[in-house]
């Protein structure tokens, strides 16, 4: 008897640690990503220039935010970039840039960044016009309106 008590102990006590240990490894694979976090964890942090480029960045302003964002990186926070954020092929000619910049950029300026979760389910993703209606999917409700919100103002 007192053998199947000590039995239901251990398995009681296994259970939990491995419920806690996924809770804690869950939280660290949700938690927010941020442009400067990826930059600063690769030892390649903004300047000050770009810093505050990066905080007057407005989507409103179209294609003048878009040129900014994708111009105001050099090449190694280009290339830390693309390994966390995925690689786009550059259009018309143009060099190959961070997959999904615009995106993490856009939601965590709108106070609603990109999760690791959700990064690595982005990534996962193949390239092509198909994979952004499969991301609207992985994106938060809040995210999908800041998306909406400046490409609606980009058509008018």
């Amino acid at each position: 008897m007192k053998r199947q008590y000590s039995a239901r102990v251990v398995i009681f006590f296994a259970v939990l640690f491995i419920g806690i240990a996924a809770m804690v490894s869950h939280a660290d694979t949700d938690s927010p990503v941020t442009v400067p976090e990826i930059l600063t964890k690769a030892g390649c942090p903004f300047n000050e220039e770009q810093a505050a480029q990066f905080l007057g960045l407005d989507f409103g302003n179209g294609r003048e935010a878009f040129t900014t964002l994708f111009g105001m990186f050099n090449d190694t926070q280009n290339n830390v970039l693309k390994k966390a954020l995925g690689v786009a092929k550059g259009m018309n000619g143009s060099k190959e840039r961070p997959r999904y910049l615009l995106q993490a950029v856009l939601f965590e300026k709108s106070r609603c960044p990109l999760s690791h979760e959700q990064i690595v389910r982005l990534l996962a993703l193949p390239a092509g016009s198909a994979s952004n209606v499969r991301a609207r999917k992985i994106y938060t409700d809040e995210q999908n309106e800041a998306l909406n919100k400046i490409f609606q103002s980009r058509r008018r």
